[in-house]
């Protein structure tokens, strides 16, 4: 039970927006921004027909897998 806890904690900690000096911090932090940027740039392409048309298929599958 107390490793469960502590994990709890140790996530918690990492997610935490008050706190950024260790790599799993900024790691975590630097994934949210790219995932936010690559659906970003998926909602723009999507409103490109000629575009995404061209990827529809890796596009579905990113919007899939980082929305889920």
């Amino acid at each position: 039970m107390d490793s469960d806890t502590s994990l709890r904690n140790r996530i918690f900690d990492v997610i935490d927006d008050t706190y950024h000096e260790s790599k799993p911090d900024r790691g975590f932090d630097f994934l949210i921004i790219l995932l936010i940027l690559l659906n970003v740039t998926l909602i723009f392409l999507e409103s490109c027909t000629a575009v995404y048309e061209q990827f529809r298929e890796i596009a579905s599958f990113i919007e899939i897998i980082t929305v889920a």
